[in-house]
């Protein structure tokens, strides 16, 4: 039996969090934690009580009322009075620009991520050159073989 890094666990649980998002071309999913308790987890969806789950239009462009997973995270632990202050943040994809921005001011001092994506260079530029402890985990071919029956070339969408 192999045991899995805590950083392991944690990305994992974010691609099970993605697992929510309606959006028919990216799942993206976020965790919180402090400590070894999980703070918070979002995942990229419409705001909550919005009247339907579309993220997308007919041209396969996604509305921009739809919300980020790292920022639906952050929003449900500031919804509960949970202090994100000096937390991880672990994602499945690197966080845009507009998230960077959000867990910088949330106080996250480490972001553990999964994949790239071509639309956050600018927020992984700027996760780079501040304070905290970002990385990239590519850990996932045993987890994507076993519960989502993937190829190891496959990318989690």
């Amino acid at each position: 039996m192999n045991k899995y890094s805590t950083e392991q666990m944690y990305l994992e649980m974010a691609y099970v969090a993605a697992r929510q998002s309606q959006d028919p071309h990216r799942q993206v999913g976020a965790i919180i934690v402090k400590g070894n308790q999980i703070l918070a987890y979002g995942f990229n969806g419409t705001p909550t009580g919005y009247p339907n789950n579309d993220c997308k239009d007919l041209e396969g462009k996604t509305y921009p009322h739809v919300v980020h997973a790292e920022i639906n995270a952050i929003a449900k632990a500031a919804e509960h009075g949970v202090s994100t202050k000096g937390a991880t943040m672990y994602s499945t994809t690197v966080p845009c620009i507009e998230c960077a921005k959000a867990i910088l001011q949330a106080g996250i001092t480490t972001v553990i991520y999964s994949e790239d994506y071509n639309k956050c260079e600018e927020g992984k530029a700027l996760l780079e050159i501040m304070p905290i402890a970002f990385k990239q985990v590519d850990a996932f071919s045993e987890f994507k073989r076993k519960v989502f029956g993937l190829a190891d070339d496959v990318r989690f969408m």
